[in-house]
Parts: structure tokens; sequence; C-alpha cells
């Protein structure tokens, strides 16, 4: 299965890819690559987390801190390009795994706006995983499906 994949938690990455090694995960920090991504070409699988302070931020030297990123943008702007055309990405799975409440809410939020419901289960927890789990691949995977639907159209 394909999933898109939006965190800035480089640790996230490799637990999911543990977990879920016989799926092609595309890692985005940035949540306008993560539309366009979503926009352009399919996955059966989109995971946002709200919050990206690591996102273009940089690590100080001799510390563990990161200096603040200029890019103010959060896993909720991914949301609301979603929300306007999901392009390709239409009928994914789609699921939040940010860990701060207030900003899942406000994705949710959007998400409802236009009529979907979107599960929130925080990245880590058993609850994130059974979902991914129970994802099947979605009929648009199939390469022809997709060819002769462009070509139709």
């Amino acid at each position: 299965m394909r999933v898109l994949f939006l965190d800035d938690e480089k640790w996230r990455v490799t637990l999911y890819k543990e977990m879920f090694s016989e799926h092609s995960l595309e890692w985005v920090t940035d949540p306008i690559i993560f539309f366009e991504r979503a926009r352009k070409s399919f996955y059966d699988i989109l995971s946002l987390d709200h919050d990206l302070h690591l996102a273009g931020s940089q690590r100080i030297p001799g510390t563990g801190l990161f200096s603040p990123s200029s890019n103010n943008l959060t896993g909720q702007d991914a949301v609301r390009g979603l929300c306007e055309d999901m392009g390709e990405s239409e009928g994914a799975f789609i699921i939040i795994h940010s860990w701060n409440r207030i900003g899942s809410e406000m994705m949710l939020k959007e998400f409802r706006k236009v009529g979907l419901e979107v599960p929130h289960k925080k990245f880590g927890s058993n609850s994130y995983f059974e979902k991914i789990r129970d994802v099947k691949p979605s009929p648009q995977t199939s390469v022809l499906k997709r060819l002769l639907s462009r070509v139709l159209s």
C-alpha cells in the first residue's frame, strides 16, 4: 500500500516502517508538499500530524535544541488543501496521528465541514496501528483501472 506520511519526527517514520515494512511510505515534513503530492498521485493512506515544529528548523550546534522554523504551517494547512481538492487521493483512508489534542480537533473540524469523518489516533498507540492494519488496499491502486479512468475522462 502507498502511504503519504506528514510528520517532522524521524522516530515515527522509523517505527512506522518497522511495523509495516510491506507499505511504500513517503515521508513529508511540509504540509504544502503533502497536499500537492496527495492531489497529484493516489495513496491508500494519508496519515497527518498537526505540529510540525521541526520542519524547516535547524539544530543548534552542540545542543538537542532546534531553532524556530520560519515556516509556521501545520498539518491543518494540509487538511484545508485536501478539503478543497482531494485530487487523485479521493477515497484514501485518512487518519490524524497527532499527540496535540487541540490541533487534532481543529483538523477534524475542517474535515467535518466537508462531510468527512476521519479518525484521530495518537501515533504509537495500539489503536493507531490497529486502524492502519485494518486498511484494505483501494481498488484505485490498480494501475489499469487508473489508466482507463484517465483515458475515458
